[in-house]
């Protein structure tokens, strides 16, 4: 059966703040997602979740990354046209220079890891993929939101590529 989180905790603080170190992250992020669990701490874990995603909100506009826990693919889902897309896919040792699709990777990889999650292995040689769409939008900058959760109630990971 098809179980799906959002995980809406990825933020500004999290991501971006220079007193957090990778152990600091790690606890705001699970302290997050504890709250975004209605504080269950069984489902810690993530065992029972099919696809997570995180949605973001960057330099005004709203994007998500989705982990398909099942066919071990992440991806980034975005409305812009790849053309007028800002995201980016940079990588870099140090955690505060890297990009946020792989800034986020980074924090649930660790966060995985720490919980021992039995896909956590498998997901380390996956690479972050932006899904090209082929209505992707041109020229529009203020509906991503809308889109944003549109994808959220339609997206059921990497096998509904179409």
């Amino acid at each position: 059966m098809l179980k799906i989180v959002l995980v809406k905790l990825v933020n500004d603080d999290i991501l971006n703040n220079t007193k957090y170190d990778d152990k600091g992250r790690l606890e705001k992020f699970t302290s997050a997602l504890l709250m975004v669990l209605n504080k269950d701490a069984s489902l810690l874990k993530l065992t029972d979740y099919t696809v997570i995603v995180f949605p973001i909100l960057e330099n005004n506009h709203f994007y998500l990354i989705s982990f398909d826990m099942e066919k071990l693919a992440i991806s980034v889902i975005d409305n812009m046209h790849t053309s007028e897309s800002f995201i980016e896919f940079s990588d870099n040792p140090g955690f505060l220079k890297k990009t946020t699709p792989l800034k986020v990777v980074n924090v649930f990889m660790k966060y995985l890891r720490s919980v021992h999650h039995p896909k956590c292995l498998g997901f380390e040689p996956v690479i972050s993929k932006r899904l090209e769409i082929e209505w992707a939008t041109v020229g529009n900058s203020v509906d991503c939101g809308v889109f944003a959760m549109r994808h959220m109630e339609i997206w059921f990971g990497e096998s509904d590529l179409k």
